[in-house]
């Protein structure tokens, strides 16, 4: 009797040194990237026609094979994506961001002889010896902006599911969801799937790294970097600074215009003007400050490379002892071209010419040309004029 104890004994001891498994299918990503993602929506979603097809014919073909879509609790894969710390925020299940995030599964499994006779042993043992059971499951991450599809990824992810007293029953559903975003998150890293330059490439919008051209160097002023937004209508920014004082510093915008028909350019030009100075009005009340805004002025300036019509205002702020800072505001092809200095219109101005004279901005995009078609199109039943933002 005491040696079937002993026995007992040491089965247990066996099991129980096993009982904490490692995942050793887990991608390999850059947890430390300096840039963080957007805010993101995280959904569960019915897979693709294609993959439910698959889904069904495997189900049909046996009565042997099993098809399982979506068997793994969502949260699962939301806790993955939270805690990389990789993205501004994950919301599940929620509304607000631009960015979403869908997961669909299809577990396409196969009963064996094998796996008959693991489950004998399981209930002959009493679940002392585990049983394990491997196999591959079918998985879509698809990462949409505004409802519209960027980026579908098809994966076939290993699973591992052990059955016995001393294992956690989820933790093969852990383990595979933390698989699952791991090759998800290695992949928009390697793909920059979420920077401003896939999403106006994917939407087919102008391409500002290889079509805008703008000089590296203004003056003292050095070109120190360019930033294109996720959002097709923000456009790109350019930053040239000051290589002897870095408080000087000239940021230049260029996005495009949202109206239809920019034939009157004045009046684009006032209307863009008032959505400058309520950016302006809104970022220092936020920061508790009151600043004073001068009226706007017109610029006509001649140059061998053409005429240049723009306008521009200097603002100050109350109980800062400082030089006014200056915007300026153009109109190049479909886009506005808005430069906004640290220091006043007197030293901006050449540097202004310099930069408007050589810059090149790209031309009208297929998003926005079928953006702008499309309002027109919704304009043209209720007699509204064609120049209203879409």
């Amino acid at each position: 009797m005491a040696s079937r104890y002993f026995i007992i004994f040491m089965l247990v001891g066996l099991v129980t040194a096993c009982v904490s498994t490692s995942n050793n299918n887990v991608a390999s990503y850059d947890k430390n990237a300096g840039t963080v993602y957007p805010p993101v929506s995280f959904f569960i979603t019915r897979p693709t026609a294609e993959l439910n097809q698959q889904c069904l014919q495997f189900a049909d073909d046996s009565v042997m094979q099993h098809c399982q879509i979506n068997q793994f609790d969502a949260s699962l894969y939301w806790q993955q994506l939270y805690g990389s710390g990789l993205f501004e925020r994950v919301m599940f299940a929620g509304e607000g961001t631009d960015y979403q995030v869908l997961v669909s599964t299809a577990n396409m499994s196969r009963e064996t002889a094998a796996d008959i006779t693991k489950a004998a042993v399981a209930g002959a043992t009493l679940m002392l010896l585990p049983v394990t059971n491997e196999f591959s499951v079918k998985a879509e991450v698809t990462v949409l902006w505004r409802d519209l599809v960027l980026k579908r990824f098809s994966y076939d992810v290993p699973f591992s599911h052990t059955m016995s007293l001393f294992h956690k029953p989820d933790e093969g559903a852990q383990h595979f969801a933390q698989t699952l975003m791991s090759y998800f998150l290695r992949d928009i890293e390697q793909q920059q799937v979420f920077s401003g330059a896939f999403l106006l490439s994917a939407l087919q919008d102008s391409d500002y790294l290889q079509q805008l051209k703008a000089p590296a160097q203004l003056g003292d002023f050095q070109l120190a970097g360019q930033h294109i937004y996720n959002d097709p209508l923000a456009g790109t920014q350019l930053r040239y600074i000051n290589q002897n004082f870095i408080d000087d510093y000239i940021d230049v915008f260029v996005y495009p215009i949202r109206r239809t028909d920019w034939q009157e350019p004045s009046l684009v030009m006032h209307d863009e003007l008032e959505n400058v100075r309520k950016e302006l009005q809104l970022f220092y009340q936020q920061q508790n400050k009151i600043m004073k805004l001068q009226e706007a002025k017109t610029i006509s300036w001649q140059h061998e490379s053409g005429d240049f019509h723009g306008s521009y205002f200097e603002l100050t702020i109350e109980d800062v002892e400082s030089l006014p800072s200056s915007t300026y505001l153009f109109i190049a092809e479909d886009k506005f071209i808005k430069l906004r200095c640290t220091f006043g219109a007197d030293h901006a101005e050449s540097l202004v010419k310099a930069l408007i004279q050589k810059i090149i901005v790209p031309d009208e995009s297929l998003f926005m040309a079928t953006l702008r078609q499309r309002f027109r199109e919704q304009m043209q039943p209720s007699g509204r004029h064609s120049a209203t933002n879409p």
